[in-house]
């Protein structure tokens, strides 16, 4: 050999690792694992025997175990309900260790793995806690979408076999790696600098690319909705202590850098902004400038384009469009660098997201819950209680809002043999947007009614939208 492992691992340098990869504070990043008492020989040979028995075991018989489906059927078997696939992984998904929090920044779902929920791995099955987490992948990786590890809480006592990490690398095949733009690996430390020395070699440039490393947690602000999270006590203390012990130089994320605004006195402001304040600064009409200019375009120039709503934009550019809009500005998607049409759809979600009570509100959230919960075999029952919630519940303005996007999307989905975005595919990446609870973070458990809700909205689309409640716009 030339040189030892650990010597290898230790002179790890920011280029060797990608251009998006940054360690930042080196010193900052922590340690969960114990390696006192370990010395570069010792630690060597547990890696280098790993490897070998990998080597040793990745064919034939006796090789890594391949993850299996058991009870009600396979991840993402049609047929297979998400409660009842909740039902069956009840006792992976009570920890809470893997779920869906909604959209990052950029309007892309996100995906975040808590370490420190992890059990003690010898009451842990960790081919159904693999299973489970293809299950939930299965649902968003036609789309662009985000992922973040929180690394903090990660001990020797609950982590996983390197054997079962580069197991599961291998079954999260291309398939669920297509469409990942980003990794967030909150709280790194020495393991996971040595994990990425294990897997270096597997992991193509491509890959690595997404990889963004992050020491704290306010530094995670530029590309989430970081204050929707609701994160563990020990993971906020932990973020706390360290921020406290390195002191980093740039401790607040600013929205005002991003959105173009200097306060919220603004009188041009767009993204937000309730929408019966939109409403008076627009002379009384009910559809905001800038939902408006982003449907006229998509109506225009987007039906026909493969992908709508499922890719993700250039974040910069997106950024900029939130700027302008936000200064009053009228934006023309024509002359924006990229794909305009991209751009104008992420914008369209990022402007509900961004609204300070959600467009169905807060009020009818459990409305909606209920509603989605309702047996498949009460369809009547599902479509009246949409009907009376619409008409006699949601605010009217609210009301006329939701039916001018409703209506955009009946055209998207009447085109969907060009674009690709029927019914489901559009309840998946609209739905969240639509409804978030108050006083918690999203989750798997609310993401699945409030996508079977959206569903119902755009294929009862006729029967539901004939309410004469007028919309001015």
């Amino acid at each position: 050999r030339t040189g030892t492992v650990v010597s290898q691992f230790l002179s790890v340098k920011m280029d060797s690792v990608g251009p998006l990869v940054n360690f930042g504070d080196s010193e900052a990043a922590g340690d969960d694992m114990d390696y006192t008492g370990i010395n570069d020989e010792e630690l060597e040979k547990r890696v280098s025997k790993v490897l070998e028995d990998e080597q040793q075991n990745s064919s034939g018989p006796g090789g890594y175990q391949r993850s299996v489906s058991v009870g009600v059927g396979a991840a993402g078997d049609e047929g297979v309900s998400q409660e009842q696939y909740l039902l069956e992984y009840r006792d992976i998904a009570k920890h809470g260790i893997f779920d869906v929090v909604g959209d990052d920044n950029y309007g892309r779902p996100v995906i975040i793995f808590f370490a420190c929920r992890l059990p003690p791995s010898k009451s842990l099955d960790h081919q159904r806690l693999l299973s489970y987490m293809k299950y939930t992948l299965d649902k968003f990786v036609e789309n662009d979408y985000s992922l973040v590890y929180f690394h903090h809480g990660l001990v020797s006592q609950n982590k996983p076999s390197i054997q079962w990490l580069r197991q599961a690398y291998h079954e999260f095949d291309r398939k669920y790696k297509k469409n990942l733009k980003a990794m967030y690996l909150v709280h790194p430390s020495t393991f996971i600098r040595l994990l990425w020395l294990i897997f270096k070699p597997l992991i193509s440039v491509k890959f690595g690319r997404k990889v963004r490393y992050v020491n704290y947690l306010h530094e995670l602000g530029e590309h989430l909705y970081a204050d929707k999270l609701k994160l563990p006590e020990q993971i906020v203390k932990y973020d706390r202590e360290q921020v406290e012990k390195y002191k980093p130089k740039s401790l607040f994320f600013v929205p005002s850098a991003v959105d173009g605004l200097s306060s919220s006195k603004s009188t041009t402001q767009q993204f937000g902004v309730s929408l019966e304040i939109l409403k008076k600064r627009n002379d009384g009409k009910d559809i905001p400038v800038i939902l408006s200019t982003c449907v006229e375009y998509l109506v225009s120039d987007g039906l026909d384009v493969e992908g709508i709503f499922r890719l993700s934009a250039s974040a910069t550019t997106v950024k900029e469009v939130q700027i302008r809009a936000n200064k009053g500005e009228i934006i023309d998607y024509n002359e924006l660098p990229g794909v305009a049409v991209h751009i104008a759809a992420v914008t369209l979600k990022k402007f509900l997201r961004e609204l300070p009570e959600p467009l169905m509100t807060f009020d009818l959230f459990d409305d909606i819950m209920n509603i989605s919960k309702l047996p498949e075999s009460s369809p009547d029952m599902k479509l009246q209680q949409t009907r009376t919630l619409l008409s006699t519940k949601l605010p009217a303005t609210n009301y006329a809002v939701l039916k001018y996007i409703m209506d955009f999307l009946k055209q998207v989905m009447d085109n969907s043999e060009k674009n690709m975005m029927a019914s489901s595919n559009l309840a998946i990446v609209i739905g969240p947007n639509l409804a978030w609870p108050k006083n918690e973070a999203s989750s798997l458990q609310t993401l699945g009614p409030l996508i079977s809700f959206c569903k119902l909205l755009l294929e009862n689309h006729a029967s539901l939208f004939t309410n004469e409640q007028q919309t001015t716009g």
